[in-house]
């Protein structure tokens, strides 16, 4: 709907006295109108395609009895069918040989207004051979994918609908990049850039499923699997409804290594030092860990397993030894030791866990000399 605006201008105030408007005269065709006594009627919903020409007057009350016409103002309503909602037609893969490259468009027949292609995006030119033909050609100067509009307008009332035609040639040889070795379950994948094809990830085997970060049709896409183990990814280029070429590459997932020993804390000794004072260690190890060890970071004792200041690996979690302190060590007064992990197969390194053990000498109690006393005496 439509709402007209009569905008009356009033002459100023004089003689204590404000005039206002007390007529508003809508003429002509008024029949489209929804009231013709107001200053902004509404253009009914159903009125018919046309031209209706309208005269807009107003009355203003001057008081005292006296009241001014103005001049008529006319204007002209165009009122204009809406066109049926356009479509451009299916999307079209095709294949070329060679050029030309020409595609026959489908598009919706215009009903009231006028149709009209145009191209709104690929990496080339499109040429009609009739813009303004719902069947017309559209010749492409380029291979790829294009992006066109038929759009049908009647008067001030428009529709538009897109099409997306791929003008496809046999696709060049893609290259999915080297074969990865990785720690964790991410990695960047290296397909090779496409130049008019459109290049696509997809997962061919593996234990999990992956996700391809922002897409798949991305060359050097992020892939995320849900679960470590090893997976083949294939690099596909496609063109129109040419046979597709394709290169897969292999991507291993390690799971990293853990491990958690226990926190700093204090060790009391005699000294010199006696086995019953040796420090019990217990730490955890864990994911792509295969077993753990106590190493010695700073300080001359040793480990019971391996009597060494390179423990031996405890295949078991906890992994367990004792550490047998030095007199240097008391003498310093603390040593740092650490968990280590394996180095595990593929991409994944070593992982480790230090700890800082204090040693304090256990006080000595004297209660003094033996005493006699006689109770008698004070």
């Amino acid at each position: 709907t439509i709402q007209l605006n009569g905008n009356p201008v009033l002459p100023a105030a004089a003689a204590g006295f404000t005039p206002t408007v007390s007529i508003h005269a809508w003429t002509g065709s008024t029949a489209i109108l929804d009231a013709t006594n107001i200053q902004q009627p509404t253009v009914q919903a159903s009125t018919a395609a046309g031209t209706y020409n309208l005269s807009y007057q107003v009355t203003a009350d001057f008081g005292g009895g006296v009241f001014c016409t103005s001049t008529v103002d006319n204007s002209v309503v165009n009122v204009s069918a809406n066109p049926a909602l356009a479509s451009a037609g299916p999307n079209q893969q095709l294949c070329f040989a060679a050029g030309p490259l020409v595609a026959t468009l489908a598009g919706s027949s215009p009903g009231v207004g006028t149709g009209t292609w145009t191209q709104q995006s690929g990496p080339g030119t499109v040429t009609f051979s009739n813009a303004n033909s719902p069947s017309s050609t559209a010749t492409a100067s380029l291979n790829g994918i294009y992006v066109l509009r038929w759009s049908v307008v009647n008067g001030a009332c428009s529709s538009f609908s897109t099409v997306q035609i791929d003008y496809g040639t046999a696709p060049g040889t893609p290259n999915a990049g080297t074969d990865q070795d990785v720690c964790g379950v991410t990695t960047t994948l290296n397909g090779s850039t496409p130049t008019f094809e459109t290049g696509t990830w997809s997962q061919v085997s593996g234990p999990g499923t992956t996700t391809f970060t922002p897409n798949a049709n991305t060359r050097n896409a992020t892939a995320t699997a849900t679960v470590a183990g090893t997976y083949v990814y294939r690099w596909r280029y496609t063109s129109g409804t040419c046979a597709a070429t394709q290169d897969d590459m292999q991507v291993i997932y390690r799971i990293p290594p853990t491990v958690a020993g226990p926190a700093d804390f204090t060790s009391c000794l005699n000294s010199p030092q006696t086995a019953a004072f040796d420090v019990n260690l217990s730490g955890t190890f864990g994911g792509g860990a295969g077993s753990a060890r106590w190493v010695v970071v700073t300080g001359s004792g040793t480990f019971s397993s391996s009597t060494t200041a390179t423990g031996n690996f405890d295949v078991t979690s906890p992994a367990t030894d004792v550490y047998r302190p030095s007199a240097a060590d008391f003498t310093a007064g603390s040593v740092v030791l650490r968990l280590e992990s394996d180095d595990p197969t593929g991409a994944c390194t070593s992982v480790n866990d230090p700890v800082t053990i204090t040693f304090d000498r256990l006080p000595t109690a004297n209660a003094g000399l033996d005493q006699s006393i006689c109770t008698s005496s004070t």
